[in-house]
């Protein structure tokens, strides 16, 4: 068991000249990634740089996924893993 999640966990890190330079820490999906060089290292959707919490609140205020990733120029579907992510955020807290 304690290297099935050794392995899992391995596969959602970026690793390069021996050292974890970046997380996907979605279920290891390239929509989201924690990468210390990037917002401080807050998650965040990995092609456009916009925080997951930003995403996630967008939703909430706008109503909707498609006005939120409208507003933030990026595709519905990433604003659906952000909304997904910040809510496993939360019921693990």
């Amino acid at each position: 068991m304690f290297q099935q999640v050794v392995e899992r966990t391995f596969k959602e890190l970026d690793i390069e000249d021996d050292a974890v330079v970046r997380w996907r820490p979605f279920n290891g999906k390239q929509s989201i990634v924690i990468d210390p060089g990037r917002e401080f290292g807050q998650p965040v959707a990995s092609q456009s740089g916009v925080p997951t919490v930003a995403l996630a609140d967008a939703v909430e205020a706008e109503g909707s996924v498609e006005d939120a990733a409208r507003i933030f120029e990026v595709s519905v579907s990433v604003v659906h893993d952000a909304v997904q992510f910040e809510h496993g955020l939360k019921r693990a807290a």
